[in-house]
């Protein structure tokens, strides 16, 4: 009886021990976040403001100058596609005619920010513009906002 007693509370000690290594990492994970935003916030004084500037400057870029060696800069993934791929996958080849872009909602969670942009177009063969949302997401790098890139033909609308 004594062994298994003895057993017994080996095994809760050990469980709470574990309990307790686990709570203390996130505890510390949490402040690591809470640190990382304040770093932000210290530097950057408005990033929800800071954000919608910059993701209509990108799209701007992108849709209206066709500057896409500007819009590759502000990319987050840089290193995964060269600037020739990357021009490959979003160029327009003159089907679509963009006429404006504006940041109609912007959210910022953190290191993390997702901004609706409203794109008007002309498409061929239709007498009107048209407007679509665009979701797009943004991180911050290094106190710099940076596009983050969706795989193509994915669309997610913000929620």
């Amino acid at each position: 009886m004594r062994v298994y007693l003895a057993y017994r509370r080996w095994f809760w000690n050990a469980i709470f021990r574990t309990a307790f290594l686990v709570f203390v990492a996130m505890a510390f994970g949490a402040c690591q976040e809470v640190n990382e935003v304040q770093e932000v916030n210290k530097v950057m004084k408005d990033p929800k403001g800071s954000l919608e500037k910059k993701a209509e400057a990108y799209w701007k870029m992108r849709f209206l100058e066709k500057d896409y060696e500007g819009t590759y800069a502000m990319e987050a993934d840089q290193g995964t596609m060269t600037l020739k791929k990357y021009r490959e996958r979003i160029a327009n080849n003159g089907q679509i005619k963009y006429m404006s872009v504006a940041a109609t909602k912007v959210q910022v969670d953190g290191v993390n920010g997702t901004v609706e942009i409203l794109v008007t177009y002309l498409l061929p063969n239709l007498p009107k513009q048209v407007s679509s949302p665009i979701a797009d997401r943004w991180v911050i790098k290094e106190n710099e906002w940076k596009h983050l890139s969706r795989k193509p033909g994915v669309y997610k609308p913000p929620s």
